[in-house]
């Protein structure tokens, strides 16, 4: 949750928001979140009892935050995450589907970390300006979409926060030091494009 509230103008717990008449389709209800995003029970009980002990001290942001600290720490077997894991763990992106306007801004010109292939496929693929009536979904991988292989690390990438890990020296070259898959490898031509 922590991670998908910095979606919209950063962090702010914006993601909980209920639709209003004035806002009916929030960020909680938006083709990223919505229907897989889950918890949010979890922070109006921690924000009730908070309310509480100490009322009006501590902000459902603070929460949603705290909760992604204390999750990772539990969940990595409370060592914390380094590198490798956010490497590892982007690489989940391998297999799944993505809307249309979750990188309609990289669709355009390409950005050099961007295999030209995959950025013309996404555009023919994709409407010019995905809207909530108008917004397909495409695979992550378009080389082995069902697979849960290391092809992703080849076709980076479709989501600007992959993109931001070749910004990084250190995790751009542990992108590249993932041994080659049955799949295709390093070097494949990353599909009929």
């Amino acid at each position: 949750m922590a991670f998908h509230d910095w979606f919209v103008q950063g962090c702010e717990a914006s993601v909980l928001l209920d639709p209003t008449p004035a806002n009916p389709r929030p960020e909680k209800l938006g083709p990223p979140n919505f229907p897989s995003l889950r918890g949010f029970e979890v922070v109006d009980a921690a924000k009730a009892v908070l309310e509480r002990v100490c009322p009006g001290k501590v902000s459902c942001d603070d929460i949603v935050q705290f909760a992604a600290r204390d999750a990772a720490f539990f969940l990595s077997g409370y060592k914390g995450l380094d590198v490798d894991d956010l490497v590892v763990l982007s690489g989940s992106h391998t297999v799944g589907r993505s809307h249309c306007s979750s990188s309609s801004d990289r669709m355009g010109t390409p950005p050099f970390d961007i295999n030209p292939g995959l950025a013309a496929l996404l555009r023919r693929q994709c409407p010019a300006n995905p809207n909530i009536t108008d917004d397909p979904t495409v695979p992550l991988d378009v080389v082995t979409p069902n697979r849960l292989d290391n092809q992703y690390y080849m076709n980076v990438v479709l989501f600007n926060s992959d993109a931001a890990l070749l910004t990084s020296r250190l995790m751009a070259r542990k992108m590249v030091e993932t041994p080659p898959s049955a799949g295709g490898g390093r070097g494949s031509s990353l599909g009929p494009w």
